[in-house]
């Protein structure tokens, strides 16, 4: 398996409709910021991150159903991170519904949405109706 950056916009949308999550905020510039796992000449999964500075939103950390529970997320994952802090990131935040288990045991713990830094309360993804709910998880990488 082989983890580059920058995927097609429609393999992103396509990835995050087979794994239930929302696709239509994300655009084409969001793209340089966006990691495709690829196995042969399929793709396997993508995640991204929004940059704010020294605070990034992990997002987007989906692989296929039918390939999961191989190591595929937690590569997109590691890889992802590493585009962050390449960014200038010291500080990595994210919203899950159903996968705080497996962000807790790559380093993120539970706070408060009230701990979030203005620059990711300002966020789309922050925002929307779909993530009201979600647990807000973050993980220091440095700084």
């Amino acid at each position: 398996m082989d983890i580059t950056t920058q995927p097609a916009l429609e393999t992103v949308r396509e990835i995050l409709g087979q794994c239930g999550l929302p696709a239509d905020d994300i655009e084409p510039g969001f793209l340089a910021c966006f990691v495709v796992a690829r196995e042969g000449d399929r793709d396997l999964g993508v995640a991204g991150c929004q940059v704010f500075g020294a605070s990034a939103l992990i997002r987007s950390v989906s692989v296929r159903p039918d390939v999961q529970k191989r190591g595929t997320g937690a590569q997109l994952l590691a890889a992802v991170e590493r585009v962050a802090v390449a960014r200038g990131a010291t500080k990595l935040f994210l919203l899950t519904h159903d996968a705080q288990d497996f962000f807790a045991r790559h380093g993120y713990v539970a706070v408060s949405r009230c701990a979030a830094p203005a620059e990711i309360q300002g966020c789309g993804q922050f925002g929307s109706a779909c993530c009201g709910a979600a647990t807000f998880m973050a993980k220091d990488v440095g700084g």
